[in-house]
């Protein structure tokens, strides 16, 4: 995927980072409700809930490497335009 200018790459960067949120407060919201349940979370729940974080982690760090050439990260590729 490539971008042609800024304003596509922002409209890309909001859909990811609301859909990341969104997945992030819901861990937070599973974490709360199982805290108030009388009856104890059992053992099963648990692989399914660091897949869940594993899947998080993996799409964070994935995001960055996709967007890695495309974003100005380093002062380098912010002035270039003076080199």
């Amino acid at each position: 995927m490539t971008f042609s200018n800024s304003a596509e790459l922002l409209s890309f960067h909001w859909f990811v980072y609301s859909v990341y949120s969104t997945l992030i407060i819901s861990v937070i919201a599973w974490f709360g409700y199982n805290l108030t349940r009388k009856e104890k979370a059992k053992s099963i729940v648990r692989i399914p809930f660091y897949t869940y974080i594993g899947f998080l982690v993996a799409m964070g760090v994935g995001h960055h490497i996709f967007t890695y050439n495309t974003i100005p990260w380093v002062s380098q590729d912010i002035t270039r335009h003076e080199i």
